[in-house]
């Protein structure tokens, strides 16, 4: 029998090997087994159909898929590209088909055929390794075409919130109409942007790509305007913003501060990105800056005629970091003196001594409620320049 012999054996099996291909697409890979059956039996199979006798033809010819063969594959990919199947369903599909027209021309030679199976399988192997490949590239450039207009869809309403211009027209606009959290974010310089030996503009590109990658990961929907060294990104109202600012920090490796503020409806997102890039310097690590846990210091911090007079008080401590350092861990620990000696590693009397001389420095008692109060206030002003 020759090798043209033995493929037109197999094209009169074709539409039976198409079913067959189908039928393992529903039991082995799951994606397949949630299609409607209506796709399966129509657009799937017909395509099935197509490609046995395409590899067919290539066997009979002893070469690998033409163009024109390969094109309803290109056209194929793109739409499961658009109708998000995975990538590794849509290639496990085709290495399937492969191995039924192999078991095929096995089932339909005799003894003697040895040779003939030999040059099939090389051919075989070919039409598959070329197919996934087209529809490798062609899902993957179709996927990056599709990701690139969400992205800028996300940019477009992004920007229309936080404007308070009137929101585009898509179906992902109706999702914030119920309001977010606006969250402010100042992120600091990576280690590559601060080496000479790196280009900066390759070093901050990649910076701002891990940033949109743990974004993208988010399970609830994320809108931002970003720049490597911060920007405005407005997430669900019931969601974690502590945890998201924990999650950029750890993937980029560097402090990221960062303000919140609520929105209960679209015309309230620009008042609150700007209550939020205003809440940023009072950020700590780890914990994102709300006006009900910073009111204090966010008055304090507001641009008066005091700002200066208290920045004064504690200029008489400079040169002295120890002393400020005792001031703040002395405020911070609520006034405790056992913690704040333990936290500063230092004897309680030392401690004492420390603050007897910032009360001697400053002119303002640690031991009375007004002497405090303006202590505190002129650190908030100096810590917040």
């Amino acid at each position: 029998m020759s090798l043209a012999e033995l493929c037109a054996r197999v094209d009169r099996a074709a539409p039976r090997i198409a079913r067959s291909m189908v039928a393992d697409f529903v039991r082995d890979i799951p994606f397949y087994g949630r299609l409607p059956a209506e796709q399966l039996s129509g657009e799937i199979t017909e395509l099935c159909l197509a490609s046995v006798r395409a590899a067919l033809r290539a066997v009979r010819e002893q070469r690998g898929p033409t163009p024109d063969e390969l094109a309803e594959n290109r056209d194929s990919a793109a739409r499961r590209a658009h109708e998000q199947v995975p990538l590794e369903a849509l290639l496990e599909a085709y290495i399937v088909g492969g191995r039924l027209v192999w078991r095929e021309l096995v089932n339909q030679s005799t003894r003697r055929d040895g040779p003939l199976l030999l040059e099939a399988a090389d051919a075989v192997q070919l039409y598959v390794q070329r197919v996934t490949s087209v529809v490798t590239q062609t899902y993957l450039s179709e996927q990056q075409l599709i990701s690139g207009a969400e992205r800028e869809r996300s940019r477009e309403l992004a920007r229309a919130l936080v404007a308070g211009t009137p929101l585009p027209a898509h179906a992902a606009a109706a999702q914030w109409q119920r309001g977010c959290q606006v969250l402010a974010l100042a992120i600091d310089p990576a280690t590559d942007e601060l080496s000479e030996d790196v280009d900066q503009s390759v070093a901050r590109a990649r910076k701002l790509r891990r940033l949109e990658d743990v974004l993208r990961l988010r399970p609830q929907p994320v809108l931002a305007l970003l720049e490597p060294d911060g920007g405005i990104v407005l997430i669900r109202a019931d969601e974690d913003a502590d945890d998201l600012v924990r999650a950029l920090s750890s993937a980029l490796g560097v402090l990221v501060r960062a303000g919140a503020a609520p929105a209960g409806s679209p015309g309230a997102v620009p008042a609150a990105a700007v209550l939020a890039q205003e809440l940023v310097p009072l950020a700590v690590q780890g914990r994102v800056a709300r006006l009900e846990d910073n009111a204090l210091a966010y008055q304090l911090t507001r641009p008066t005629a005091a700002r200066p007079r208290l920045a004064e008080v504690l200029q008489p401590l400079t040169g002295r970091p120890d002393l400020l350092a005792t001031l703040r861990a002395y405020l911070r620990n609520d006034l405790d003196r056992q913690q704040t000696a333990a936290e500063l590693h230092i004897h309680p009397n030392t401690l004492d001594h420390r603050l007897r001389r910032i009360a001697e420095l400053s002119g303002r008692s640690t031991a009375t409620v007004h002497g405090l109060v303006e202590l505190h206030a002129a650190l908030c002003v100096v810590d917040q320049g």
